[in-house]
């Protein structure tokens, strides 16, 4: 099997290894036989079940940028260390990101709709 040579898995090292398999999969099909083998493989030990969400966190992010296309700058936007794997995918990928805070940008999200809001009441 491809994947046993990335083994052990690690959060530091799934991202990079589950995008390099996505880029090898030009079909998208980085998804359902290797999604729902994961708890085949920590019952087989071929991944430890700690590892197991990292894995299919790596695995999701992969599939996902693989299949998003485009050439641009990315955006990304969330928690601290989702947004940590996804800029290091997106980088893997040759593509420029920017990360911003999903607490921060939902707060001032919630202010510019209240002072939108404000302004047509007056």
């Amino acid at each position: 099997m491809p994947w046993m040579k990335w083994l052990p898995w690690s959060r530091a090292a799934a991202v990079p290894r589950i995008v390099s398999f996505a880029n090898a999969r030009p079909d998208g099909a980085a998804g359902s036989d290797y999604l729902f083998g994961a708890r085949t493989r920590v019952l087989m030990s071929e991944i430890a079940p700690t590892s197991e969400a990292d894995y299919l966190s790596g695995m999701l992010i992969g599939h996902e940028i693989n299949s998003a296309g485009g050439s641009g700058p990315v955006l990304v936007v969330g928690t601290e260390s989702l947004v940590e794997r996804y800029a290091r995918a997106f980088r893997l990928r040759g593509r420029e990101t920017r990360v911003f805070n999903g607490e921060l940008a939902t707060v001032k999200g919630l202010r510019l709709i209240h002072d939108l809001a404000a302004k047509r009441g007056q």
